[in-house]
Order: structure tokens, then sequence, then C-alpha cells
């Protein structure tokens, strides 16, 4: 399995990284860590009816390991993936249109929430398991891209 991040998710964090001076993995780490930090104020801060679904942005992550695991499986649609490859290949062609281009933002924010929740629930199944990111991930099966 292969974490699939959206190339303007990965150059974003490649860009973070060299600015900061860091590898990618501490600048996922930390970014996650923030993110986590913030869903748990959120979560602390609301009563138990009031709480987002499971599949919106500030849903909360699960606890259990196998709730983890479901939530790092899921991903978006078919014809989602189909729909943002063909408006990326318009705009490297430069064939996009204003409602094209509005499309493929929505459409790179779903993936980049998609990627994220998958992000935090690989790192709490880490902190779970007492194990390190790249553990998990070899122990899922779940490989980084080759230039990660």
């Amino acid at each position: 399995m292969l974490i699939a991040l959206s190339p303007e998710t990965e150059a974003r964090l490649r860009e973070k990284a060299e600015r900061e001076g860091r590898d990618i993995e501490s600048v996922v780490n930390a970014l996650l860590s923030r993110s986590l930090d913030l869903v748990t104020a959120a979560g602390a801060s609301e009563d138990a009816g009031s709480r987002p679904p499971v599949d919106s942005p500030g849903a909360p992550v699960p606890t259990s390991e196998t709730g983890l695991i479901q939530r790092i499986n899921e991903g978006l649609a078919p014809e989602t993936w189909e729909r943002y490859h063909t408006l990326v290949e318009r705009r490297r062609n430069e064939r996009l249109t204003p409602d094209e281009h509005a499309e493929l933002l929505e459409l790179t924010h779903q993936v980049e929430l998609a990627d994220a929740r998958r992000l935090e629930c690989l790192a709490e199944l880490a902190r779970l398991r007492r194990t390190g990111l790249r553990e998990v991930m070899r122990q899922l099966g779940i490989q980084a891209p080759p230039d990660a």
C-alpha cells in the first residue's frame, strides 16, 4: 500500500521542509501533532451531540486499532480521483476554465483533507503501538513515495 498525497500537498510539504531546513518526516509529524492537538481541543470543548460526522474535517480520530486501520484504508471515490486528475491535466495543458479552476481547488482541498486524516490515523496508530510512523507504515505495507 502507498500513501498517495496529491502533488500539490507533497510540493507544499517539501517547500515547507526546505524553508525550515528540516526533513519532510519531521515536518509531517509536527503538522500532524498540531492538527491532533486542535482536534483534541475542539472535541473536548464540544458536547457529544454536537460532534461532526466521522467523515468531516473535524471528525474525531478513532481510538481503536481497528477503527484507525479502517480510516487509513478509506479513500476518495474513484470518480473524484478521475475528475481531479482530468482537471490537473487540463491545468498542465493550460486549458482550465475559471469554473474548472474553482472545482480543482475544491477537489484539491478534499484530497488534502483526506491525506491529513489518513496521516493523523497513522500517527495515532503509531502512538498506540508505541512505535514510529515509518514502522507502522512498514507493518501495514504502506510505502512512502520513492522521493519522500
